[in-house]
């Protein structure tokens, strides 16, 4: 049996699709490792995996998460995180790593150690015809010219990778887009735009949904039908007023109305209906399993888990962000 390591980045909506992949390959008895920040230990230990925790806690994303301030963050973040990853991963000997496709740090460790490599994508996969936000655009270098600390920090961070580490082959910009021999996409061929314009390395493997743990407390024998849904994902600070909308506006139709808040507190919608819960982060499988309406600003991971449920979605175009 072979030794895997999983390297991610700490958000819900790239650690999530692995979750089953893991748990699949420790079933087939492989030994599976995880470096991910304290925030994902439970769902992870949960697997089966044994947890490496990145040092000095989460990672959080900058704020607000442009693609010029996303490079400076991935790179700064690599140079920090890659010695005490190679240590551990020196101990462990895997045979395989799988990064995220934003996780620099996975590919530079791969290299350093010359150990074989796949990148995880749990969005869309990106070429010419699919560009990712970090590709070098005139776009990209508008921004830059307006955020010119952010650059001077993605600079010194690249120069730092290239002085201390393997860092050879990987992309000077597009840190969203790191690609290797074997890429899985956890999206079907028939929804991957310009899909034909992609090569056998990107394996589109479809939506890997399940491997979560059950939450215990979130009481799920206390909703009543028809329950509907709301969440405008768990990475950005979503107006309150916003969420508020939701929430008036659905409490009249449902007899359970659940509202996820992400990373705002949900004592800031305000008072709210007696049939509205309000919570940062709900189990959103076994919410959708029930509900009859979802509100969603369609993440991937949110729209597979939706057709899988079978629920009715309306797509939210507001921005998540207030400003």
């Amino acid at each position: 049996m072979s030794t895997i390591a999983f390297l991610n980045i700490g958000m819900h909506g790239h650690v999530n699709p692995t979750l089953p992949v893991v748990a699949e390959l420790v079933r087939r008895g492989h030994t599976v490792t995880y470096h991910t920040s304290p925030a994902f230990r439970a769902e992870i230990e949960a697997t089966g995996a044994t947890v490496h925790l990145y040092p000095g806690g989460e990672l959080p994303l900058p704020d607000p998460p442009t693609p010029v301030t996303l490079l400076e963050s991935l790179a700064g973040t690599t140079v920090r995180l890659l010695p005490a990853v190679l240590d551990d991963l020196r101990r462990d000997r895997p045979d395989l790593i799988v990064h995220d496709s934003s996780c620099l740090w996975g590919a530079v460790a791969a290299r350093e150690l010359d150990v074989p490599a796949a990148s995880s994508f749990t969005t869309f996969a990106f070429n010419r015809q699919v560009p990712s936000p970090t590709r070098g655009s005139w776009q990209l270098l508008a921004a830059a010219r307006r955020q010119p600390g952010s650059v001077q920090g993605y600079l010194r961070s690249r120069l730092e990778l290239h002085r201390r580490f393997d860092a050879r082959g990987l992309p000077p910009l597009d840190l969203l887009n790191i690609r290797q021999p074997l890429n899985l996409v956890y999206t079907s061929r028939a929804f991957q735009p310009a899909v034909e314009h992609f090569d056998q390395s990107y394996r589109f493997v479809g939506p890997s949904i399940g491997a979560r743990p059950v939450d215990p407390s979130f009481e799920a024998d206390r909703l009543r039908d028809p329950v509907l849904y709301a969440s405008l994902g768990t990475v950005f600070n979503t107006d309150p007023k916003l969420l508020r909308t939701f929430a008036t506006a659905l409490a009249p139709l449902g007899g359970s109305v659940i509202v996820s808040t992400g990373q705002t507190d949900p004592g800031a919608l305000g008072p709210l209906p007696a049939n509205v819960l309000p919570r940062r982060f709900v189990p959103q499988p076994e919410v959708l399993a029930r509900a009859a309406l979802f509100v969603t600003h369609g993440g991937m991971n949110s729209v597979n888990e939706a057709m899988y449920a079978g629920s009715r979605c309306w797509w939210s175009r507001r921005a998540p962000t207030s400003r």
